[in-house]
């Protein structure tokens, strides 16, 4: 690493110009090339432009047939990554940017051959969206298969990979009769629902060939991997200390869904939908909402800090934290919900020096980003990069002396205008669309990529299963005291939260 103890700003800019950004396999680096300072009202403004490299098109040749095991919201924007959106979808969404970042997606060359849901009007709903597909490659002779067990899915020999969309508390099963099937999987957050099933699918997946992705789009972002590579160029002196925040402050936000859709004992398969689950009596709620119930869920932790988490650990290479102390209640939504709607966390690292903190909210819409705090400068993250000066430091001192604001904003082009509350929430936190090369991208469609061109080509994924295991030990840590209300510790000799 090179030393820039004495560097001034005009040294770092020229420095950091040379510095290649890396990337994981198949998607290639990504070059500063558009290097200009503008100056407005005294702000300092450094403005990047995309230079990331294209996906790896020549290794995507062999044809890959998919299953997909739950075809919800989330299930069905993973879908649409793939290159299957539907004409209801395109119809709705032909004049936005989402519209426009589907019809920029690369052809994966994967046929969807299977699809599962315990609800009717999911797979039908499916079984439309990849009957018109984006893409040649993905057109079917015949429809779907379609499955309201999964077992029957993974038993199928005409499914190579499976994507995991469901509940919480249904992913350690699931990966594990995946990897069991011989099944490449790729799996949305949290990896788990308990530490325990963490530990098993990290040993069952570690110890086989199959090729696993955890669902954090993040790791494809641009502006994540600049970030990364100014911290490892120690831009930002000595950071002791990270905070990052989860704001939301719509009923969707919040979880609050859809109740006025249909759904009933005709049509849902409830027992297959708790699977070892307490047994309890048909609940619509509990169906579309089953974020609120800790058997179903891993709360606000597991659905949006472990996002926040998995961006500073990718910059950081942190890992698990020693201690973690984290406390929370439901203080705005009165409804019949288990988990907190604001939570407060810390979570140490005393050999490596450093703590992060986290708040997150359901009850405030406040755009607060991720912060790396240095004693040379300071660092904000969300889809762009800011870069503001420390008044005391001894790195940039010249520019402070000057009376400058001592602020350095990194950034792609702005992606604006992104309908729907969650859309416009994960917008913020740069984790949907995203600039390549003057093309808006999905940042999941370049994740999904990421995995399906490691299945053909070998390799470690962006999010593997170390990566994946990680961030679920630490979400658990902070669940598990939030829970008990107590600091909680990680024991990496048994593997276990004491």
């Amino acid at each position: 690493m090179r030393n820039i103890k004495n560097w001034n700003r005009r040294n770092f800019l020229r420095g950091l110009a040379g510095v290649p950004i890396l990337r994981s396999l198949g998607v290639g680096g990504l070059e500063i090339q558009d290097r200009s300072v503008l100056e407005n009202d005294n702000l300092e403004v450094l403005a990047f432009k995309n230079g990331q490299e294209e996906p790896a098109l020549e290794g995507m040749k062999q044809s890959i047939r998919l299953g997909i095991i739950g075809v919800g919201a989330r299930g069905s924007s993973l879908l649409r990554a793939c290159g299957f959106a539907g004409s209801n979808w395109r119809n709705r969404e032909q004049e936005t940017l989402k519209y426009q970042a589907y019809k920029n997606q690369y052809d994966l060359n994967v046929t969807v051959t299977a699809i599962c849901d315990v609800f009717e009007l999911h797979r039908d709903r499916a079984e439309e969206m990849v009957l018109d597909p984006l893409h040649g490659s993905g057109r079917l002779k015949n429809a779907p298969k379609k499955y309201e067990h999964y077992q029957d899915l993974l038993s199928s020999e005409q499914v190579d990979a499976v994507i995991i969309a469901t509940p919480d508390h249904w992913h350690a099963q699931m990966v594990l009769d995946a990897v069991e099937s011989g099944k490449h999987v790729y799996c949305e957050k949290c990896l788990t629902r308990t530490a325990e099933e963490a530990v098993a699918v990290f040993d069952k997946v570690s110890s086989s060939e199959i090729v696993f992705q955890l669902g954090h789009q993040n790791r494809q972002h641009t502006s994540v991997q600049l970030a990364y590579k100014m911290y490892q160029e120690g831009a930002l002196g000595q950071v002791t200390s990270i905070e990052t925040y989860s704001n939301r402050n719509t009923d969707h936000g919040a979880w609050i869904r859809h109740l006025n859709k249909p759904g009933d004992l005709k049509t849902i398969n409830w027992k297959a939908f708790l699977g070892k689950a307490s047994p309890v009596p048909f609940d619509i709620r509990r169906f579309y909402n089953w974020t609120h119930y800790w058997e179903y869920s891993t709360g606000m932790v597991g659905q949006l800090f472990s996002h926040e988490f998995d961006i500073v650990n990718q910059i950081t290479r942190l890992g698990i934290p020693a201690e973690v102390t984290a406390s929370g209640g439901i203080y705005h939504y009165q409804d019949d919900r288990e988990t907190p709607d604001i939570i407060n966390a810390v979570f140490n690292y005393p050999k490596q020096k450093k703590m992060i903190t986290y708040a997150g909210n359901l009850a405030s819409g406040d755009e607060r980003n991720t912060m790396f705090l240095g004693n040379e400068a300071s660092m904000k993250l969300g889809q762009s990069l800011l870069l503001t000066f420390d008044l005391n430091s001894k790195k940039y001192a010249d520019e402070v002396q000057t009376g400058h604001k001592n602020k350095l904003v990194s950034s792609e082009n702005e992606i604006d205008a992104v309908s729907g509350a969650t859309s416009s929430y994960y917008q913020n936190r740069g984790l949907t669309l995203m600039d390549l090369n003057g093309r808006v991208m999905d940042a999941t469609h370049l994740h999904l990529f990421d995995w399906l061109y490691h299945i053909r080509n070998g390799g470690l994924t962006s999010c593997n299963i170390m990566e994946a295991f990680q961030e679920g030990i630490t979400c658990h840590m902070a669940t598990q005291s939030l829970r008990e209300n107590r600091k909680v510790y990680w024991d990496p000799k048994d593997r276990e939260i004491v």
